[in-house]
């Protein structure tokens, strides 16, 4: 991967700082957040402008709930989400510019007061583009879980059931 291991470290370690501190969640919370931010905001902000054209849908929200209706049942939905995505964006011919534009998120240099509610969005946009990056790359990922552990082998997350806390 393009990125030095301090960038992606920097980046590890605010997710984990605002789940498991400011949040007061354990490590595992980071798949059901950061399947929350692809599914409900990634995919409706960043991936459906490159879709929107080709599908005549102007908002991204309508275009993920158009996908939504054709993805199979069986698979985690996020993943198949992702699927869907990718292969349309490559479809349209728009794969390069979209991985470009995750390289971006992944690299921007923002100056944000530590904890704020820009820097934690600002955080998460970029530990969500380096895992997508990790998806775009690689056709055998299955879920978070390998997207995470093939960017920080030496940190992985255990996929263990969360309780109803």
């Amino acid at each position: 991967m393009e990125f030095s291991d301090e960038l992606k470290h920097r980046i590890k370690d605010n997710a984990l700082h605002i789940i498991t501190v400011m949040k007061n969640k354990p490590r595992n919370y980071l798949n059901k957040q950061l399947q929350d931010a692809i599914c409900n905001y990634f995919l409706e902000n960043y991936a459906a402008p490159y879709l929107k054209d080709d599908y005549k849908i102007k908002c991204g929200r309508s275009l993920r709930r158009r996908i939504e209706k054709d993805l199979p049942i069986v698979g985690k939905k996020y993943m198949n989400l992702l699927k869907v995505f990718k292969s349309e964006i490559i479809r349209v011919g728009k794969g390069a510019e979209y991985r470009a534009l995750l390289c971006s998120f992944v690299s921007e240099e923002k100056e944000l007061p530590f904890e704020s509610i820009e820097w934690c969005s600002f955080s998460r946009k970029q530990i969500v583009s380096l895992l997508l990056i990790v998806h775009w790359d690689d056709e055998n990922i299955l879920n978070f879980y390998d997207m995470w552990n093939k960017l920080f082998p030496n940190d992985p997350l255990v996929k263990e059931k969360m309780s109803g806390k």
